[in-house]
């Protein structure tokens, strides 16, 4: 019933004994003498491998973006597309570095949102009166009478 199980023990035991045989042989000893002398002359136990990669360190910068000001407007869609609702993020360093100071950051998204709420769409009211919304008032009109 176990037949398989018995063949894998007896391969296994067989290749061991192949090991110990072949690590005995003079070929094998020779071999091993000379991984040992190799390992006593060289630099294994200090590997020399060169250092990869950014070595510098990470900078310090602030995110800054501005919300821009949208007026309420009733005519608009729920979903319409075309809309900024902030500027553009800019990463500036800490006011102790060169590049942009937080400030000079902050006003330049102020000046963009200024510029963006001017971009946004408006749109104009639906007409009234129409056929379509003549049949659904129609069509309600009907459902109320079923209730």
């Amino acid at each position: 019933m176990f037949d398989w199980l018995e063949d894998i023990l007896d391969n296994a035991g067989d290749a061991v004994k192949d090991i110990f045989d072949d690590a005995t042989s003079s070929e094998a000893i020779k071999s091993y003498l000379g991984m040992g002398l190799a390992g006593l002359l060289g630099n294994f136990d200090e590997p020399n491998i060169p250092v990869v990669g950014y070595q510098g360190s990470i900078p310090e910068y602030q995110a800054v973006r501005q919300r821009v000001a949208m007026p309420e407007d009733p005519n608009r869609r729920p979903g319409a597309g075309g809309r900024r609702y902030f500027t553009d993020t800019i990463f500036a360093q800490r006011p102790e570095s060169t590049p942009m100071t937080v400030e000079q950051a902050q006003a330049a998204a102020a000046a963009q949102a200024q510029g963006l709420a001017g971009l946004n769409p408006t749109y104009d009211a639906p007409p009234t009166g129409t056929k379509i919304k003549k049949k659904i008032l129609a069509w309600q009109d009907q459902r109320r009478c079923l209730w």
